[in-house]
């Protein structure tokens, strides 16, 4: 397994990629948590937490730290927390805000994504708010397992992209034998779409 604590304030910056924390592995879990500021400012992206487990391994994550994302390239992504496994669970509690801001390019607060069917659970009580020069997401999660995001933080998307769209809380599974989806949602969520796009506060695809 691999274990990350971080209490400290982490800054990375790059005329590239930029990441407070980047993990990447195969099979074998993986554990983070984490306290105090991160603070990742990239031309061609940026990610507070980015974690990848490409085999056999779940994640958890517990994150207290207040994160800020961004990205000043053009297409260049900003995500607060990124989690991609492929056949893994993810588990991840936020009480740390988040600030994600992409001035060309999709931003997100927390995104989660399997690409099986690996379950995803998400507790968020932080607040987040994303702005997107392309399409803006507050809470992203994508499988084909079961989904669970409960939201107590208020969450503020805003898109500028052409035909760029705002998802305070998207989730989308498959047109498959898909698993289910919870969403519990009691913070305050503003959405707004400045470029011509679609503002949705809460968006959920899934067909099974």
């Amino acid at each position: 397994p691999i274990t990350v604590d971080s209490s400290g304030s982490i800054s990375a910056t790059a005329t590239g990629v930029a990441q407070g924390i980047d993990i990447s592995g195969n099979d074998g879990n993986v554990y983070v948590s984490t306290a105090g500021s991160i603070d990742a400012s990239g031309s061609n992206g940026a990610y507070g937490i980015h974690i990848g487990v490409y085999g056999y391994g779940n994640v958890y994550v517990d994150n207290g730290a207040d994160i800020s994302s961004y990205a000043g390239g053009f297409g260049g992504v900003a995500n607060g927390i990124d989690i991609h496994t492929y056949y893994g669970d993810v588990t991840l509690d936020n009480t740390g805000d988040i600030y994600a801001y992409s001035t060309n390019g999709d931003a997100s607060g927390i995104h989660a994504e399997n690409d099986q069917y690996g379950d995803i659970t998400i507790s968020n009580d932080g607040a987040i708010t994303v702005i997107g020069g392309n399409d803006a997401y507050g809470i992203y999660v994508q499988t084909y397992g079961d989904v669970s995001v409960t939201n107590t933080g208020a969450i503020d998307v805003t898109s500028y992209g052409i035909a760029g769209n705002s998802y305070g809380i998207f989730v989308y599974t498959c047109h498959c034998d898909a698993g289910a989806v919870s969403v519990d949602n009691s913070g305050d969520i503003t959405s707004t779409a400045n470029g011509g796009g679609s503002a949705f506060g809460i968006y959920v695809y899934a067909y099974g």
